[in-house]
C-alpha cells in the first residue's frame, strides 16, 4: 500500500494525465471523485518545477478511518512532500512542504486507494492550497 502511495504523489508532482495519477483508486470511496478533481485543478493551476518525497510510513489499522481528517480508510500512509511550482496565473514562485496522508481500503483482494489529504507545514511564497485546492 505503501508503494502505491507513493507512486501516485510521484505520478501527482510529474502532473502526467488525470486518468493515469487516478489509476489505482477505486469508485467505491467516495472521496476518489474529489480527489480526481483536486488532480485536475492542480494541473490547471501550478507548474511543479521540482519535487522530492520521503519513504511512505504505512499503518494498516483496518479501523475505517485513517488520522487526519478522518479519511476512510483500512490502511493509512504518510509520506513528506516538498513541491516547488509556479503558480500559473501569477508567475510567482511557490515552496510548499508538508505530509500528504494516502488512504486505502482492502477491496477484492488488492489494495486501492481513496483519498489523499494534504497537511501543509511550511510555504514560502503562496500556499499551493490556496490555488490548486479550490473546488
Amino acid at each position: 500500500m505503501g508503494d502505491l502511495a507513493f507512486l501516485f504523489l510521484e505520478d501527482f508532482s510529474k502532473q502526467i494525465p488525470p486518468d493515469q495519477v487516478m489509476r489505482n483508486f477505486t469508485n467505491n470511496c467516495p472521496t476518489a471523485a474529489e480527489e480526481r478533481q483536486d488532480v485536475i485543478n492542480q494541473q490547471a493551476a501550478v507548474q511543479v518545477l521540482s519535487y522530492n518525497l520521503g519513504e511512505p510510513t504505512t499503518t494498516v489499522p483496518f479501523s475505517g478511518a485513517c488520522p487526519f481528517r478522518n479519511r476512510a480508510g483500512d490502511a493509512c500512509s504518510n509520506i513528506s512532500v516538498r513541491w516547488m511550482s509556479r503558480i500559473k496565473s501569477t508567475g510567482a514562485i511557490s515552496n510548499s512542504s508538508g505530509i500528504d496522508q494516502v488512504t486505502a481500503v482492502f477491496e477484492s483482494g488488492a489494495w486501492k486507494l481513496c483519498a489523499s489529504d494534504y497537511q501543509e507545514m511550511s510555504s514560502t511564497g503562496a500556499s499551493l492550497l490556496k490555488y490548486w485546492l479550490q473546488r
